[in-house]
């Protein structure tokens, strides 16, 4: 079974009205039995209007024995407004 790595991404949104898709294991194969690796995404929001949207593993269909990895996101926000909210979608 592949294993793939684990990766800590840092995003900053400093620009007003900046949207960004953040996918912390890119191209994850699909066709083969493979591990997500434990992933760390955190964004920071400066900028009033900006958007985020974390995927701990590419936005895929899991074949085989595939599993996602134990990943965790954070978002924090110094503008005024609305706070970040979160959805999560369960791991196969």
């Amino acid at each position: 079974m592949q294993h793939l790595p684990n990766d800590t991404i840092d995003i900053l949104l400093d620009q007003f009205g900046q949207i960004e898709t953040v996918i912390g294991d890119p191209n994850f194969p699909t066709t083969t039995d493979a591990w997500g690796g434990n992933d760390t995404v955190t964004a920071t929001i400066t900028q009033p209007e900006a958007e985020v949207t974390i995927f701990g593993d590419d936005n895929t269909t899991l074949h085989g024995q595939s599993h996602g990895g134990n990943d965790s996101s954070r978002s924090t926000s110094t503008t005024a407004g609305t706070p970040p909210s979160w959805s999560a979608m369960p791991r196969r």
